[in-house]
């Protein structure tokens, strides 16, 4: 685990990296020659913020669930509390129980010290997590990119590849409150070109310049675009930077 706090001492802003390794948290500031040891516990208190009240920091509003009598899952990956990690602007922490809402696109947080009240966390400060090795990192409107919220980054190379995971509220006569049905959506970046992939067109126009050798590679290997999961996509991607 590494933590980066921003700490204020006598009227300075300093920034120290921490690293935990073997239940020892390691302190680096202006270089090695600064190196220190300290117990985890008596190192955050020492800077004055424990985990939990780093939390508190990056806490939203009280969750609400809007869809609370639909049927079906709207979380990912279920609806379990997992063991997760978020990246913040000054720090990663680890071991946090996380829930993410793909209908209304917010991180859930659930503090350990017995409030059961889940909090979404504030997406502006939560700049990415991590939930069963799937790395979700938040994109605003002022990144100028063709989506927003959270998304998911399954491949990062010369190319990358950012998945959108959303859910989708079917209604009908037998079920007036709806039910929720897991979507995705996919984008590939290449250079400063990000293009939504729906079809074989897409993705082709993407990897333009290689189009004839992807193009066999799909049928070779009997893919077909609307259809491709994360570990398609990554093979696809992977072989076209083989090229």
């Amino acid at each position: 685990m590494g933590i980066l706090i921003k700490w204020k001492a006598l009227k300075k802003v300093v920034l120290v990296l921490c690293t935990l390794s073997s239940g020892v948290l390691v302190c680096s500031q202006d270089g090695p020659n600064e190196i220190r040891q300290l117990e985890l516990q008596k190192a955050l208190s020492s800077f004055g913020q424990g985990k939990e009240q780093i939390m508190d920091n990056l806490r939203g509003e009280v969750y609400v669930n809007m869809t609370p009598q639909s049927k079906g899952n709207k979380f990912f990956p279920n609806d379990q509390w997992l063991e997760g990690s978020i990246l913040s602007s000054y720090f990663r922490l680890e071991g946090i129980l996380l829930k993410y809402d793909t209908h209304q696109d917010q991180l859930l947080y659930l503090d350990s010290r017995g409030n059961k009240a889940p909090v979404n966390l504030d997406p502006l400060q939560v700049q990415s997590f991590v939930l069963v090795n799937s790395h979700f990192m938040y994109f605003s409107d002022q990144d100028s990119m063709p989506f927003k919220g959270f998304l998911e980054i399954p491949y990062s190379g010369k190319t990358r590849l950012y998945h959108k995971i959303f859910s989708k509220l079917q209604k009908g006569t037998d079920n007036p409150f709806g039910q929720h049905e897991i979507r995705h959506r996919y984008f590939v970046q290449s250079g400063k070109n990000i293009k939504l992939i729906r079809k074989k067109k897409d993705l082709l126009s993407i990897l333009s310049d290689q189009t004839e050798k992807v193009s066999e590679f799909l049928k070779v290997n009997k893919l077909s675009v609307s259809r491709m999961t994360n570990e398609d996509f990554i093979r696809i991607l992977s072989y076209y930077e083989s090229l």
